[in-house]
Order: C-alpha cells, then sequence, then structure tokens
C-alpha cells in the first residue's frame, strides 16, 4: 500500500505531548494471604496430575506510568476530537494509522564547547536504541481503544516510526488517522466482476 493512503479518508490529526512509555514487559507477583494465625503465605493451585503451583499475577512492569500516559493520550486525543468534529467511523470501515514517536536525542550525540548544539558527524541518524517501536505503539494503540475505534481490529494498516528531536526540545508523538475503503466496489468501481451470464430459460418437455 502506497502512503499516505491513496483512496484513505483523513480524519484526524493529534499531538501528544510527553515522554513515550513502552508496554508490553510482564511482570509475576506471587498471590499472597495471611493464614489464621497472621502469617503470609503463598496462594496455589494443583493441576489434573496433582503438582502444586504458585498463583501468580501478571502485570506489565510500567503499569504505573501507562496509565498516567494513557491520561495524557486521551487528553490530547479528545481535545483533536472536539476540534475536529470526528465521530467514530461505522463498524465496517477499516482504518489506517501512522504514528510518529519523538524521541530526545543523548548528550553525547553533540560536540562540545561553543559547539555543544551542533551534532558529531557519527551521531546516529535514527533511534535504534531499546524499547523499540512495537512497544510503544502498543501502549499508545490500548490508550486509543474506545476513543478512536471500538476494537482494534478495525486497523488494518499501521505506520510506526522513531524519529529524534534534539535534546532541548519536548518529547512527543505525533498521530494521524485514515479511514480505508470498506468494499471492493469502493477500492475500484472499474474492478468489479462481471456480471454473471443470464439464466437460461428451461425448456418444458
Amino acid at each position: 500500500m502506497n502512503w499516505p493512503p491513496e483512496k484513505g479518508e483523513l480524519l484526524l490529526e493529534a499531538t501528544v505531548p510527553g515522554d513515550q512509555v513502552p508496554a508490553g514487559s510482564k511482570r509475576g507477583t506471587a498471590v499472597r494471604f495471611k493464614d489464621s494465625n497472621g502469617r503470609w503465605k503463598v496462594k496455589t493451585w494443583r493441576d489434573k496430575q496433582g503438582h502444586e503451583h504458585a498463583e501468580v499475577n501478571v502485570s506489565d512492569v510500567n503499569a504505573t506510568k501507562l496509565k498516567h500516559r494513557a491520561a495524557d493520550i486521551e487528553r490530547a486525543v479528545v481535545e483533536a476530537v472536539a476540534g475536529a468534529g470526528f465521530m467514530i467511523p461505522d463498524a465496517d470501515v477499516p482504518l489506517a494509522v501512522e504514528v510518529v514517536f519523538y524521541r530526545s536525542r543523548k548528550k553525547n550525540h553533540y560536540r562540545s564547547g561553543r559547539y555543544e548544539r551542533l551534532l558529531k558527524p557519527t551521531a546516529p541518524a535514527l533511534p535504534i536504541a531499546p524499547p523499540d517501536a512495537t512497544k510503544l505503539w502498543r501502549g499508545f494503540e490500548d490508550a486509543l481503544t474506545g476513543l478512536l475505534w471500538h476494537d482494534d481490529s478495525r486497523v488494518v494498516v499501521q505506520l510506526v516510526r522513531e524519529e529524534f528531536v534534539h535534546r532541548w526540545e519536548e518529547q512527543s508523538s505525533s498521530l494521524r488517522l485514515w479511514s480505508l475503503p470498506a468494499t471492493v466496489s469502493d477500492l475500484d468501481p472499474d474492478a468489479l466482476e462481471e456480471a454473471a451470464p443470464e439464466e437460461q430459460p428451461t425448456l418444458l418437455a
């Protein structure tokens, strides 16, 4: 698919200020309880073979930060939605999303002294250090569900990029959302299937 989508309709643009927060790294914590004597114990369960296992709660390592970041995303998107008069598209309309994560450069990307605001020739052109773009998008996408679409299965095209901003500039994320053709006739009216041949009349004996 060409980008931006040739037959897509740009529905919304939004900028979310602030640092990006990756999602996807999980942490397991044993479930504990106090027994009748007030001692902490680990809650366990047994499988079909009778083996005992500790009950574990699994959560995202950045759960608290993701919650705060989701609030930032919602605030920025709601403001953009109000300004654009946006309404969530019908359930049969596929969507395409482009998001760019702008990450701050490190101090060692720059020269020193009077040239401290100039990049070294060896400074990286694009961010390749962790976290990866997939984890950044995962948390971002979760925050958009319910705001821009009811189910993220609607998003059939995702273009996720990372770029640098200077270390004295604010990190942010930019978002653009398109609707895509919903039917074959919307996609290419000239490429419709040939009409079925007329049925031959049935001859009576």
